[in-house]
C-alpha cells in the first residue's frame, strides 16, 4: 500500500529573499557562520538576554545554519540574515569588517521563528536584531517593515506576533516608533523574565504603513 507524503504548507519556501533600499534579507548560507556567530555572541547585542543560543561556537552555528534549509523548506520557520548594502567603504566601520559576506555586511537577523495557527489564522512569530555598530540608522525599522509586509503579502499570514523582555526599552521604543505601541500587552514571566507581546492583523498594519509613509519612515533611505 503506497502512501503520499504530506505536502508542505503554502507558506513554505526553499529559501526567502526580500530587498529594500538599503538591505537584503535572505535565508542563511553556511558561509555566514562566522559573522552570524560574532553578532550573536557579542554581549552588546544581547543586553537583555533575549538571544537564544547566543554563545554557540562558529562550527555549531554553521551546522545549525545548514539545518535551516530543511526547516525553511518545510515551513517550520523562515529565518533570514540581514545584509547591509554599503554604498562606499566609509559605510563600514573598521570594527565591522569581520562581518563582511559576499553580498554586503551581515548586520543582524530577522524572519519568522514559527508559524502557529490560531483559530484558523496563520500567525507569523517575528522579531529583529541589528548589530550595535549599525544602530540608530533606521535599519531595524526598515528590516521589520519588510519582514512584516512579506509575511502578510507573500506568506499568507493573517496576524503578526512579536515578544520581548519588558526591560528591553529600545525594542519597545522601536515598536512605538512604528505606531504599534497601542497593541502592546503584558506577556508571561515575572521580574527580569517578564515579557510584553505585540499582536496585530493586516488591517492594523495597513494603517501603520500609511502613517509611516506620511512621516517618511517607510523604508527610510537615510
Amino acid at each position: 500500500m503506497s502512501t503520499t507524503a504530506p505536502q508542505p504548507p503554502s507558506h513554505a519556501r526553499s529559501s526567502h529573499r526580500i530587498e529594500t533600499p538599503r538591505l537584503i534579507l535572505r535565508s542563511a548560507s553556511v558561509n555566514d557562520a562566522k559573522p552570524f556567530a560574532l553578532i550573536r555572541s557579542d554581549p552588546l547585542n544581547n543586553p537583555f538576554g533575549g538571544v537564544v543560543n547566543a554563545t554557540l561556537p562558529e562550527e555549531e552555528q554553521r551546522r545549525r545554519l545548514a539545518a535551516q534549509t530543511e526547516s525553511t523548506a518545510a515551513g517550520k520557520n523562515a529565518w533570514v540574515n540581514i545584509i547591509y548594502k554599503p554604498k562606499h567603504g566609509n559605510d563600514i566601520p573598521e570594527s565591522a569588517r569581520e562581518l563582511l559576506v559576499h553580498d554586503g555586511i551581515l548586520i543582524g537577523m530577522s524572519g519568522f521563528n514559527s508559524f502557529p495557527v490560531e483559530d484558523g489564522i496563520l500567525v507569523g512569530d517575528t522579531g529583529v536584531l541589528i548589530d550595535h555598530r549599525f544602530a540608530r540608522r533606521g535599519l531595524a525599522i526598515e528590516a521589520l517593515e519588510a519582514v512584516v509586509e512579506y509575511g502578510f503579502n507573500e506568506l499568507g499570514c493573517g496576524k503578526m506576533s512579536l515578544e520581548t523582555n519588558a526591560i528591553n526599552n529600545p525594542f519597545r521604543a522601536l515598536m512605538r516608533s512604528m505606531e504599534l505601541g497601542d497593541v502592546e500587552k503584558p506577556g508571561g514571566g515575572v521580574g527580569e523574565e517578564e515579557s510584553v507581546v505585540y499582536v496585530f492583523g493586516r488591517e492594523k498594519f495597513e494603517e501603520v504603513k500609511a502613517n509611516l509613509k506620511l512621516r517618511g519612515k517607510w523604508y527610510p533611505k537615510t
